[in-house]
């Protein structure tokens, strides 16, 4: 049974929505109505597969999210909507959802959209061992993947992050990811000493700081990448930074 997260500002559309997810076996994790407060819900308790209105809040901004989503997270998104011109399917579809369905949405067409984004989601993970060094200066980690070990260069991760129950994603300089069945707190206790967490969802390797954004409580890390800092983890990140 999946958590969904619902994301639509019409409550009729919305509670429709919520009975037929019920009706075929998945939960409804929460209802959002806005772009705060989907964003905000998403990143407390993260949810298997969010339902996103594309129209949301009358201007599109559901793409808006859909794409601040996938800045941090690999959740699945599904669009719901009664829009169906070219350009706003186009805008769409460049963040790749997981699936694009038109109001009024079938009970049979959002089961099978919803079991081909679970499963396709699950060659993505690695459900094998992950060995890694304990010495301080381990420089990489091991997967294994299926019949074949990977071995990944710590020095190449710039961040660690939950993108789901019981699963942390690296992330490596280009960007790449890998799945592992593990802990964000285990998984970095594990590394050298240069992973530390700083939120609730993520860890990042301190070498890849650019510069601390304070007015946004946001990390600037290379390529671009932007990470909150949670309230609870500032104070360690500042010591290790040494700033007084």
């Amino acid at each position: 049974m999946a958590k969904i997260c619902i994301v639509e500002d019409d409550q009729n559309h919305a509670y429709a929505l919520q009975e037929k997810v019920k009706a075929i076996g998945h939960a409804v994790q929460q209802i959002c109505t806005t772009f705060e407060e989907a964003l905000q819900a998403i990143q407390q308790n993260i949810p298997d597969i969010i339902l996103l209105d594309i129209n949301l809040q009358n201007d599109n901004e559901g793409i808006q999210l859909a794409k601040v989503i996938k800045s941090f997270s690999s959740i699945p998104i599904i669009y719901t909507t009664a829009l169906t011109a070219s350009d706003i399917i186009e805008k769409a579809v460049k963040i790749q959802p997981s699936g694009y369905l038109v109001k009024p949405i079938q009970q049979e067409t959002l089961k099978a959209t919803i079991e081909l984004a679970l499963q396709k989601q699950k060659p993505n993970i690695n459900q094998e061992n992950t060995a890694v060094s304990t010495e301080d200066d381990a420089t990489f980690l091991t997967v294994r993947v299926g019949y074949k070990l990977r071995k990944i260069n710590l020095q190449e991760v710039k961040l660690l992050k939950i993108t789901s129950k019981n699963y942390v994603t690296l992330v490596d300089k280009n960007d790449k990811e890998f799945q592992l069945r593990n802990s964000l707190k285990a998984l970095i206790s594990s590394l050298n000493s240069h992973f530390i967490q700083v939120h609730r969802l993520y860890g990042i390797n301190l070498n890849y700081i650019v510069h601390i954004d304070e007015k946004e409580q946001m990390l600037c890390l290379k390529e671009r990448t932007h990470i909150p800092i949670g309230r609870t983890f500032k104070e360690n990140l500042y010591k290790r930074l040494n700033i007084m």
